[in-house]
């Protein structure tokens, strides 16, 4: 139990030596103090009700624990809560597509091992993977593992973009995290506790939403998730200057645009948008994502002058496996 606590109040990580480990403004301190609230758990709607029970059944389980959702959505806040609650976890440690190492991974006995965008793997790394799964059972290792994904993994199973046997694997304890768009009660009750902990932060302490901040909050789709309604708040909370927070300080990317840029169109406008003329003889499910990806990673780069490093950052993905998509989908300036 202390060692427990002192990961919660202090965040003293275990670091083995050239193994790459990450962390990102999830981490921050406040979330996880002992006094203060944790967006896990601030929830109205009963699926997330339902989760954090969940999650705490698999903090004491050994088999691997697959969580899916969109971007943004708290897998790796979902991850590390799984981590807290575990008694015997002595570290926490991020594994990207560009980082895992099976011998080192195999020394680090008795840590939490989670796998951020599994579906990034390489097809070599994916069997890595699986064998190092294998390990850790047959040689008792202790070490708890957590894969994220974004994808629907069982499609890409189907579509030979995902190894079967990683999957079946995997799929011992899958959870879902719904878009926030899917479940409107928890809204309010997140958009309090940003603006909570930000005014604090930014010494605001008497600053309260209005009505018409409020609606839009409940009624904006959310694409980019909690992720994107905490930066939203933050920023509303630095940007205003008087006691009630307007709605005009409640700015939302671009995203909302990209989402409904194929509105009002039929479903044979929204394809000859994607699809090239060339492609339109294969019209298999993988073509249309891929040519997809190819339009869209193509637009990101030439905002962003083709520099990669920013690229995958707006992307949010590795730059490795950026640099990987435009190889395979053969993307040009």
């Amino acid at each position: 139990m202390a060692m427990r606590l002192c990961y919660r109040r202090c965040f003293i990580f275990e670091v083995v030596r050239e193994f790459w480990l990450s962390f990102k403004s999830f981490l921050d301190k406040n979330f996880f103090g002992p006094d203060t609230e944790n967006p896990c758990f601030v929830a109205a709607s009963p699926a997330m009700k339902d989760l954090s029970g969940i999650i705490k059944n698999l903090s004491v389980s050994s088999s691997p624990v697959l969580i899916q959702g969109e971007r943004g959505s708290g897998k790796t806040l979902y991850a590390f809560q799984i981590f807290l609650n575990s008694e015997t976890s002595s570290g926490f440690y991020i594994v990207n597509s560009d980082n895992f190492d099976l011998e080192k991974a195999v020394k680090l006995s008795g840590a939490t091992l989670f796998f951020r965008h599994i579906e990034e793997f390489s097809s070599e790394l994916q069997s890595e993977i699986y064998e190092f799964l294998k390990l850790n059972v047959q040689n008792k290792l202790g070490i708890k593992t957590i894969f994220s994904s974004v994808s629907l993994l069982d499609s890409l199973v189907e579509s030979n973009q995902f190894s079967r046997e990683l999957f079946m694997r995997l799929n011992s304890f899958p959870i879902r995290i719904k878009p926030l768009r899917e479940r409107k009660e928890d809204i309010a009750s997140l958009s309090e506790m940003y603006l909570s902990l930000y005014k604090k932060k930014w010494g605001k302490k008497e600053l309260l939403f209005s009505k018409k901040s409020e609606e839009f909050l409940l009624n904006y789709t959310w694409p980019g998730n909690v992720s994107e309604l905490r930066t939203v708040i933050e920023r509303a909370v630095i940007l205003e200057e008087e006691e009630v927070l307007s709605s005009k300080n409640l700015f939302v990317s671009g995203s909302a645009k990209a989402e409904n840029s194929f509105a009002g169109n039929s479903l044979e406008e929204s394809v000859n948008t994607v699809v090239s003329a060339e492609e339109k003889e294969d019209l298999s499910l993988k073509t249309g994502l891929n040519s997809f990806k190819r339009k869209y990673i193509k637009m990101i780069l030439e905002q962003n002058d083709w520099n990669q490093t920013k690229a995958s950052k707006v992307l949010d993905i590795q730059r490795t496996y950026l640099t990987r998509l435009i190889g395979e989908l053969d993307i040009r300036r």
